[in-house]
């Protein structure tokens, strides 16, 4: 089981429920202190580059990490689970969860930078960032498996159908799902704005990451049939 990958999974449905539930006046308080908002992060992190300081880590790097917990609503919050799980798992389980940890923040940090670079600085809108951690596991993984084939459920009426696709076919549908008609339609009112520029920053930090993630992890030998595992002696 790919324990970062879970981690993160519980982090952006749990978070996203408390926020559900919190009181304005609390939503507004993480907003103030965690979210990534454009012109604010921007020059405070700028400063924290020129002189650190804990203010500047405060409002200026904890944010560009945090803002990926965020999630425009429960349609997105779906759509990055599920693909998460199915792409980033699999380059965990491949890579290790140290390399797989450096890869995620590479990402979530260069789809911050998108966002802070790519909007009006004077916006004080909060970005929602976990399709940039998504984007980059998606490219990743076409890189390494570009002609892997995964199962897909179709469920057609009542009873649901297994097929297998390739996997940039199964990609499709979460590009559709972040263009502006489609996200409206499936969340069946107004979508929360999407800023496009930190999903792609977040695919191209995915492609020059890559390498990090070539590299698959020691596993142990197992044992052949009828061969009973050694013991370490004790």
């Amino acid at each position: 089981m790919p324990p970062l990958t879970i981690a993160l999974i519980a982090w952006w449905i749990g978070g996203h429920v408390w926020l559900w539930r919190a009181t304005e006046s609390v939503v507004g308080d993480v907003h103030a202190h965690v979210a990534l908002i454009t012109g604010q992060t921007r020059r405070a992190l700028e400063q924290f580059v020129t002189a650190p300081s804990a203010v500047g880590f405060e409002q200026g790097v904890l944010p560009s990490l945090c803002y990926s917990g965020f999630h425009s609503g429960v349609v997105a919050v779906l759509f990055n689970v599920v693909f998460l799980w199915v792409f980033g798992g699999r380059l965990e389980s491949r890579a290790g969860t140290l390399r797989f940890g450096l890869f995620a923040v590479i990402a979530v940090l260069a789809g911050a930078v998108g966002h802070m670079f790519g909007e009006d600085p004077s916006r004080l809108r909060f970005a929602v960032g976990g399709g940039a951690l998504t984007a980059a596991a998606i490219v990743a993984y076409l890189v390494l498996h570009p002609r892997s084939r995964m199962k897909l459920v179709v469920p057609v009426v009542v009873v649901p159908i297994v097929t297998a696709a390739p996997a940039i076919v199964i990609t499709m549908a979460w590009l559709a799902a972040q263009y502006e008609p489609v996200r409206r339609f499936l969340t069946i009112g107004e979508a929360a704005p999407l800023h496009y520029l930190g999903l792609a920053a977040g695919g191209v930090a995915g492609l020059l990451a890559c390498p990090l993630l070539m590299m698959q992890r020691a596993r142990k030998p197992e044992p052949k049939p009828g061969q009973k595992p050694r013991r370490k002696p004790a």
